[in-house]
C-alpha cells in the first residue's frame, strides 16, 4: 500500500547482472512490479520500473514501465521474460537516463531514485578494435558523481546492496554515501514498507 500525491518515484533500477540469479532477483522484480501496481491503482504516484546489465560488448538499461505511458498490464506481460546475465555497468547506465531524470526533477514533488544491486562496477567491452573497462576506482567516483547530481537536484537516492553475507561496504558506500543499505534477499520486501513512510510522512 504506497501512495501519496506528488509523489514521483523516478527509477526502481534493478542490476541484472549474472550474479542476481535466484532469490536476490525475483524478489527484486517482486518488489518493483508492487511498487509499479500501486502506482496504477492510487494514480497519485508516478513510478518507472528500469532493469540493467552489461552484455554482448555493451552496457544496456531498458525501461520496463512508465506509470506515465504504460498500464501495469504491460508491465505484466514482459516481466516474466527478463532473466540475469552479464555484468554490472551501475553509472554507465545511470548516465544514459541521467536527462530525463533530471528534467523531472521538480521542486514541490518528492522525488526518489531507487537502486537494486548485488555488486560493484564491472564490465568491459569492445568499440571500433579498442577494449575498454568500467570499474574500480574511476567507476565508484563517476557513480558518486551521478548520485551528487540527483540529490542536487533535489532527488532523494535509496541504494540497496543484496548479499546473504556481510558485504565489503567501503566501495559502495563510496558511491552512495548514506543512501547505501545492505539487506539480504529475503529482506527485499521491507523497502515497500520504507517507501511507504518516506513518501506517508509516518
Amino acid at each position: 500500500d504506497v501512495a501519496r500525491r506528488d509523489a514521483d518515484i523516478q527509477v526502481i533500477d534493478v542490476d541484472l547482472s549474472g550474479s542476481m540469479q535466484g532469490t536476490k532477483f525475483i524478489n527484486a522484480m517482486a518488489m518493483a512490479v508492487a511498487v509499479a501496481y500501486a502506482a496504477e491503482k492510487t494514480r497519485t504516484l508516478n513510478c518507472t520500473v528500469a532493469v540493467r546489465d552489461a552484455d554482448g560488448g555493451a552496457a544496456h538499461i531498458a525501461i520496463l514501465y512508465d506509470s506515465r505511458r504504460h498500464t501495469f498490464n504491460q508491465l505484466r506481460a514482459v516481466v516474466p521474460y527478463i532473466s540475469v546475465a552479464g555484468g554490472t555497468p551501475e553509472g554507465l547506465c545511470f548516465e544514459a537516463v541521467k536527462d530525463e531524470i533530471l528534467s523531472r526533477a521538480k521542486a514541490n514533488v518528492t522525488q526518489y531514485f531507487i537502486n537494486l544491486s548485488d555488486g560493484e562496477p564491472g564490465c568491459s567491452f569492445q568499440y571500433k578494435n579498442r577494449h575498454y573497462s568500467y570499474g574500480s576506482q574511476p567507476a565508484f567516483d563517476h557513480t558518486r558523481r551521478l548520485m551528487n547530481e540527483f540529490r542536487n537536484a533535489g532527488i532523494k537516492v535509496l541504494s540497496y546492496f543484496i548479499s546473504e553475507e556481510a558485504a565489503n561496504q567501503t566501495n559502495f558506500r563510496t558511491m552512495y554515501g548514506a543512501s547505501a543499505s545492505f539487506i539480504k534477499p529475503d529482506q527485499i520486501n521491507g523497502v515497500i514498507r520504507t517507501i511507504n513512510r518516506l513518501l506517508t510522512g509516518e
